[in-house]
């Protein structure tokens, strides 16, 4: 039985299409998955079955994140990290060693083409100094996409979805190690208005996005149920929830962490120069991590309450307290 969703009322339709003012057409008719308080393009229901029946292989990483927490840094970690710190594999795109799974919907095309705008980026677009390997991989997505190129990739996937676990495979923890990343409300919620402005055209204004972020009316919804989905999960063998706040804190200790977790020691030079290749400077501009140099923005602890304005940091603070309270997550110190 497949995931229940509804339409939106007549009235938020109009919302999202005066709100939406950029290119993509898929940003100006979304659908609602009420059980998991999601919302996100139409284009979603042509992947939800393939995603959920997705084929998952013994050593598999998944990292899952709500938006802006941190995807980012953690797929270039990971995916450096079991690869032994490799600087020939570094330089491939970070869209063929993480495979984002979502981005097939997300970038439908005009007709509903699974995948439509990147793909023709993608032929519009070769890199003459691909590899063999890369070649071979942007193949795939260009006949099938992005989840069809994940299903080809040999040797251990590090594989990237923001969607909540409602909508991954059953057997996912029982088979494979999950990485979820976490991060603060208010950042986060800076970071994603940031990203919707610059990315998908959102010309909603900063205070209406602080109204629609607390009733969960944005893009993969509810932050709180979302990360519900993975405070629940967090005792779990196979899973591991990491703070973005304490990677930015001390991000060789994570990594070390995550040597053991994954089962795949490093040695003490590699940590370290892992620790640099990941650092945020380092990151921001290395076009295999940050191809659209705007994907990474600042990378920092606290910024986000400097975008607000009195009014708003109360009521945002509040609406923080009285969810603590629901939900008995604890925030990093």
């Amino acid at each position: 039985m497949g995931l229940r969703w509804t339409e939106l009322s007549e009235e938020e339709k109009k919302e999202i299409k005066d709100d939406f003012q950029g290119t993509n057409p898929n940003m100006k008719d979304w659908i609602r998955f009420p059980d998991q308080k999601l919302l996100f393009p139409r284009s979603a229901l042509k992947i939800v079955d393939e995603l959920k029946n997705f084929p998952v292989k013994e050593d598999d990483i998944w990292i899952v994140t709500f938006p802006k927490c941190g995807t980012t840094w953690m797929q270039e970690t990971i995916s450096m990290l079991v690869n032994d710190v490799d600087e020939t594999y570094g330089k491939m795109p970070m869209m063929v060693r993480s495979p984002f799974l979502d981005m097939d919907a997300l970038l439908c095309g005009l007709d509903g083409e699974l995948g439509g705008l990147m793909i023709n980026r993608l032929k519009a677009n070769p890199n003459p100094a691909w590899s063999e390997e890369v070649k071979t991989r942007v193949n795939h997505i260009i006949s099938g996409g992005n989840i069809n190129m994940a299903k080809k990739i040999s040797g251990r996937r590090v594989l990237k979805t923001h969607f909540p676990f409602d909508f991954l495979p059953e057997n996912l923890l029982e088979k494979s190690k999950v990485v979820y990343v976490a991060r603060t409300p208010m950042d986060c919620f800076a970071s994603f208005f940031h990203f919707m402005v610059t990315m998908n055209g959102y010309a909603g204004g900063f205070s209406k996005f602080v109204d629609q972020f607390i009733a969960g009316f944005n893009l993969f919804g509810d932050y709180w149920t979302h990360l519900q989905s993975g405070w629940a999960l967090k005792d779990h063998p196979n899973f591991k929830l990491i703070w973005f706040e304490d990677m930015k804190k001390d991000t060789k200790k994570v990594i070390q962490e995550l040597t053991v977790f994954l089962d795949h020691p490093l040695s003490e030079d590699k940590i370290d120069t892992l620790v640099n290749h990941v650092s945020f400077d380092v990151m921001k501009n290395n076009p295999n991590a940050n191809p659209s140099k705007n994907h990474l923005r600042k990378g920092e602890v606290g910024d986000g309450k400097s975008h607000f304005s009195d009014e708003e940091a109360e009521r945002f603070q509040t609406w923080i307290q009285e969810k603590l309270k629901e939900t008995g997550i604890e925030l990093p110190a």
